[in-house]
């Protein structure tokens, strides 16, 4: 989950917006495009602007819900994007006429098609209709199918960190390597770093109920905050391996797998039971009471 969609383009964001700008006024932009950025970094935000560029809306308007003849917008439904949403692609694409502008069809989350999504998007992608353009936001890039990633044309922001960095100063948001590490040197995570980064929960994790911990958890960005603790134990490894035991370490990565895969089942399935899957991890990790990855620096 990212930051609501404001009125400031992103810096680096905008290198790669004048590329796309410069391809359309050429009459060369590609019919289908990718744009591949990362978690907490505006995906959500640059998807936005494009679709705006191309149908010749005001940058900073809110295309998701803007109502457009020539704008199909598709998001995942629960945790999946559907084949009865594609289906509505391919009717959009090949069923309705086109005004003056692009008819464009935007995919948030691409990474979250399933199988048979994927493959029905594959049908447009291939042979579009003339004027229609696809364009297919991800933070996942190869989780998407090899036949649809060999498709797509693949358009990626300048992630810079030192331009992160200062544009975060800029806001008045000062973090120190390690805090902004913690979460993944993400820049729109940054001003929510206490409580998405994991460093944070230390003290929680020991002393709280396991219960109050993870109505916190449960109430922000979950899948964030998991991936924010795998992050968290890396960089403590790499701070105090020197003060880590053989026998301490394999039990670390054993409960790094665990985080993993509580995660992804997070991320990817609509029956998982977040509030256990949790409550496990937490008593999981009390249960290996190693003093140089649970207590604060």
């Amino acid at each position: 989950m990212e930051a609501a969609f404001k009125d400031e383009i992103y810096p680096w964001n905008q290198s790669l917006l004048d590329k796309l700008d410069d391809l359309r006024i050429r009459g060369v932009l590609p019919h289908a495009i990718a744009l591949t950025s990362k978690e907490g970094w505006g995906g959500a935000q640059l998807l936005n602007v494009v679709c705006n560029l191309l149908l010749g809306f005001e940058s900073n308007s809110e295309t998701s819900t803007r109502a457009s003849g020539n704008l199909l917008w598709i998001a995942p439904e629960g945790a999946v994007i559907k084949i009865d949403q594609i289906r509505s692609v391919i009717e959009f694409a090949y069923k309705t006429s086109r005004a003056d502008s692009y008819k464009v069809i935007a995919i948030s989350e691409g990474h979250l098609l399933n199988v048979n999504a994927a493959n029905g998007l594959l049908k447009i992608v291939e042979e579009p209709p003339a004027g229609t353009i696809v364009v297919l936001e991800t933070n996942r890039w190869a989780n998407l199918p090899a036949t649809l990633r060999s498709r797509l044309h693949r358009f990626s922001p300048d992630l810079s960190i030192s331009q992160a960095k200062n544009w975060l100063a800029q806001a008045g948001i000062e973090l120190s390597d390690q805090q902004f590490a913690e979460i993944g040197y993400a820049p729109l995570r940054a001003q929510n770093h206490e409580s998405l980064g994991f460093s944070g929960y230390l003290d929680l994790t020991g002393e709280r109920k396991v219960g109050e911990i993870v109505d916190q958890v449960l109430a922000q960005d979950t899948v964030g905050w998991l991936g924010n603790w795998y992050r968290f134990i890396l960089g403590r490894i790499a701070l105090k391996r020197d003060l880590l035991e053989e026998a301490d370490l394999r039990r670390v990565f054993d409960f790094c797998d665990e985080l993993i895969f509580s995660r992804k089942e997070i991320e990817y399935s609509n029956s998982a039971n977040k509030r256990l899957l949790v409550e496990r991890l937490i008593i999981m990790w009390r249960g290996l009471n190693i003093d140089a990855l649970s207590k604060p620096v």
